[in-house]
């Protein structure tokens, strides 16, 4: 009975033996797969990375041997604030040059003929005005060879200029639980919330930040934000105003304004209310979709209806 014993033990501790061991090949050999995984996914992203970059490589051949030249620059001045023009200077290098090439400049609405140097570069220096609407077009240009022309469209856009020197004034009306109570006449109650470079204090160019309320059009009451509000985490200006004198046909209006380093006044509007009947009113947020920019004199010099 003992000896039966003795072997179940032995039997049993050789069995344990070998499952602690079959326990650590297995832990091992799943170490070993996940490390060649992750070796294999290491490889398949390189790879992908290289196809990828070939693939760019070869569009940017295609591209360079498809276009008509070899180098192409621009450059922007000094911004006359006054005249509202900006200085630009353009160099472009054509592939092939001889005493008949010319080339041409296409703005859509105006055209700059390029000045041929003593090699094969030719360059532009031109005024361009500030404010050009808001088409988002390229510019193209034109090689003439005698009576011959080909044309390419320039990766360059020069119709959102004002931005090049200018800062955005975004803003938006937030958390709105504005309401007409009979008796009470309109609440007006909600935040402002400004985005971008209004709150960015350090390198933001806006000064004599304010909200303006007006009724049809008269304005009814400003309030000028403080330097301050914009110091800590908050982007944002809550708004609790009650009108009780608003009559049918009225409209009331809440708009931001800041003014630039230039004295250009940017303006928003966040609010606009109809009023229609004793309970109805007609929202429109905002009036023209985006940012206005007027003049000292309060003239629009972009956006809004000129």
């Amino acid at each position: 009975m003992e000896k039966k014993l003795k072997r179940q033990r032995i039997v049993i501790l050789i069995l344990s033996v070998a499952l602690i061991y079959s326990f650590v090949q297995f832990k091992s050999f799943k170490a070993e797969t996940e490390n060649r995984f992750n070796n294999l996914s290491h490889q398949y992203n390189n790879l992908n990375s290289t196809i990828s970059s070939i693939y760019n490589n070869v569009d940017e051949k295609l591209e360079q041997q498809a276009s008509l030249i070899t180098y192409f620059d621009f450059k922007y001045g000094e911004l006359d604030s006054k005249n509202l023009k900006v200085p630009v200077s353009v160099k472009i290098i054509p592939k092939t040059v001889t005493d008949y090439t010319s080339l041409t400049l296409d703005f859509g609405e105006r055209t700059v003929d390029m000045k041929k140097g003593d090699k094969m570069e030719f360059t532009a220096d031109f005024t361009s005005d500030l404010f050009l609407g808001e088409s988002n077009r390229k510019v193209k240009l034109i090689i003439k060879e005698g009576k011959n022309s080909q044309s390419e469209m320039l990766d360059w856009y020069i119709s959102s200029l004002h931005s090049q020197y200018l800062p955005t004034l975004n803003a938006a009306f937030v958390f709105d639980k504005t309401a007409y109570t009979p008796g009470n006449g309109l609440k007006v109650d909600g935040d402002v919330m400004f985005i971008g470079d209004i709150t960015e204090r350090e390198e933001s160019e806006f000064t004599d930040i304010k909200l303006v309320y007006k009724i049809n059009r008269d304005i009814v009451e400003e309030y000028k934000i403080p330097e301050t509000a914009f110091e800590s985490a908050v982007d944002s200006i809550s708004v609790y105003k009650t009108y009780a004198d608003v009559r049918t046909g009225d409209t009331f209006e809440l708009y931001a304004e800041a003014v630039d380093e230039h004295g250009f006044v940017h303006r928003v509007t966040v609010k606009k209310i109809i009023y229609v009947t004793d309970e109805t009113f007609e929202r429109e947020t905002p009036i023209d979709g985006g940012e206005i920019i007027l003049d000292k004199e309060g003239n629009i010099l972009y956006g809004g209806k000129k």
